[in-house]
C-alpha cells in the first residue's frame, strides 16, 4: 500500500471540544443559581407558612385572657404554662382523649391489615377479576364525605350498632380503606412475580408468601398507611359529629368544641387545648417522616 493509501485509509483525527466561551459558562452557572436561589425561597416561603399558626397559638397559649384581650398578636410578657395546666386539669379533656385513643388505635391496625390483605390479593391471586373490586375502592375515594354521612348515619343505626365508639371504628375502617388498598395494591404489582414463583417452588403456601416474603418488604407502605390513618382519624370532626349521641362519647376534637363559649371564647385556653391535641400527629410524622419520604420517593420512580 502506498503512502498516499495509507494516507486516505487513516481515519480522520477526532477534533477536541471547543471549550465554552466564557460567556455562555457565566451564563449557565447564572441560570444555575436562580434556579436554586428560586427553590429555596420557594422552600423558606412554604415552611414560613406552615409554622406561622403553630408560632400563633403557641403565642396566644402563654398568655392570660387579659393580655390576650389587650395586646392579640404582640409576644407573651413571660412565659405562662396556666392554660396547659387547666387543660389537662379538665376531667372532660382526659375522657376526650381516652375515646380518641380507643377508636383511632382500634381503626388504625384493622385498616392496616386488612387493606394489606385486599392489596396482596388483588394484585397477585384474583387477576383481572379484581379490576371490579378495584373500580369499587377507587370509586369511594371520589365521593364526598358530606354525601355519606347521612346514609352511613341510617346504616349503622339499622344495623343496630348504638355504641358510638364502634360507631366510629366501622365508619372510619372503611373510609380508609380505599385509599389504603389503592397504595399496598400498587405496591405488590411492583414485586417481581418471580420471586413469589421461587418461594412457591421452595415449598411455601400463599399465605406463606405472602406472610414471610411479602409482608416484610411492605414495611414502608404499611408505615405509611398506620401514619396517615393515624393523623387523619385523630383529627376527624364532621363523622364525629354525625355519629355520636351522647356527650361522654366525644372524641376529642369535637370536645374541644366545648371551649368556645357563646357570646366569648377563653383563646388563650383554646389555642393550649389545640397545640395538646396536635402534639400527638407532630411527634408520630416526625418519628416517621424518613420512612414515608422514601416511599413516596419510590413510589414516583417506580415504572
Amino acid at each position: 500500500m502506498t503512502t498516499e493509501q495509507q494516507t486516505l485509509a487513516r481515519p480522520p483525527a477526532q477534533q477536541a471540544p471547543r471549550p465554552l466561551p466564557a460567556v455562555a459558562q457565566t451564563s449557565r452557572a447564572g441560570r444555575r443559581w436562580l434556579r436554586e436561589t428560586a427553590r429555596y425561597a420557594i422552600l423558606i416561603v412554604a415552611s414560613a407558612a406552615s409554622l406561622y399558626p403553630v408560632l400563633w397559638m403557641l403565642t396566644v397559649a402563654m398568655k392570660t385572657k387579659a393580655e390576650y384581650t389587650q395586646h392579640p398578636m404582640s409576644l407573651p410578657q413571660s412565659l405562662n404554662f396556666d392554660n396547659f395546666a387547666a387543660v389537662l386539669g379538665n376531667d372532660d379533656v382526659l375522657r376526650y382523649v381516652l375515646n380518641s385513643v380507643i377508636v383511632v388505635g382500634a381503626a388504625v391496625p384493622l385498616v392496616t391489615f386488612t387493606s394489606v390483605l385486599a392489596g396482596y390479593a388483588l394484585a397477585r391471586l384474583w387477576g383481572r377479576g379484581g379490576f371490579v373490586i378495584l373500580f369499587v375502592f377507587l370509586f369511594s375515594e371520589l365521593v364526598p364525605i358530606s354525601i355519606l354521612a347521612i346514609p352511613l348515619l341510617l346504616t349503622v343505626k339499622e344495623v343496630g350498632v348504638e355504641n358510638g365508639a364502634l360507631r366510629l371504628i366501622c365508619v372510619y375502617s372503611v373510609l380508609m380503606m380505599g385509599f389504603a388498598v389503592l397504595l399496598t395494591r400498587a405496591f405488590f404489582r411492583a414485586i417481581p412475580e418471580e420471586l413469589r414463583e421461587a418461594a412457591r417452588l421452595d415449598g411455601c403456601s400463599e399465605f406463606g408468601v405472602f406472610w414471610r416474603i411479602m409482608v416484610p418488604l411492605a414495611r414502608s407502605p404499611i408505615t405509611l398507611i398506620a401514619v396517615i390513618t393515624f393523623i387523619v382519624l385523630w383529627n376527624e370532626l364532621f363523622l364525629a359529629v354525625v355519629l355520636l349521641d351522647s356527650a361522654a362519647g366525644r372524641t376529642l376534637p369535637l370536645g374541644l368544641t366545648e371551649f368556645r363559649g357563646r357570646y366569648s371564647t377563653d383563646w388563650p385556653t383554646v389555642s393550649a387545648a389545640l397545640l395538646l391535641s396536635a402534639l400527638p400527629t407532630m411527634v408520630l410524622y416526625a418519628a416517621f417522616q424518613s420512612r414515608i419520604a422514601n416511599q413516596f420517593s419510590r413510589s414516583t420512580t417506580r415504572e
